[in-house]
């Protein structure tokens, strides 16, 4: 069995936390970490339907690989090994494709908490993985943040 986590993040504030839950684990289970960055093209000028599949740039790619790896190097991993992988597509077929060409131990992913009709309107990758993933998914959801009126 492998002993992988696979830790998609976004970039977003809350994918410290993901990354960091998975670390826990892969310290606590003597494994490694693999984060994943997905990276979906900008869109052509003509209409939201022509938008999916619509490969990103190659400097959207670059710069992607360069953002990650700026990630990955300020997480404190404490002698974890970290691979980063940057994919392309649309953020939950590309987990799962990852998923079931490198069959990792466990994933760890973050949800942004959305409901109703932002969920909806938006989708929710953690659902979808968690739906459909041939692996244990631990699902890290987003604190709200709360003001101090």
């Amino acid at each position: 069995m492998s002993t992988e986590i696979l830790v998609p993040v976004d970039l977003s504030d809350h994918s410290r936390a993901v990354a960091d839950h998975g670390l826990g684990l892969a310290s606590e289970l003597g494994g490694s970490v693999t984060l994943l960055h997905v990276v979906c093209g900008d869109p052509p000028p003509v209409s939201v339907v022509d938008y999916v599949g619509y490969p990103p740039t190659k400097e959207a790619f670059e710069k992607a690989n360069q953002d990650l790896a700026e990630f990955a190097a300020s997480l404190e991993s404490e002698g974890i090994d970290v691979a980063q992988v940057v994919a392309t597509g649309y953020p939950a077929t590309a987990i799962l494709d990852r998923i079931k060409a490198h069959p990792p131990r466990m994933v760890v992913m973050g949800t942004h908490g959305h409901t109703g009709l932002t969920r909806l309107v938006m989708g929710s990758q953690a659902v979808e993985v968690v739906r459909r993933s041939e692996v244990p998914v631990l699902v890290v959801r987003a604190r709200e943040t709360m003001s101090a009126n």
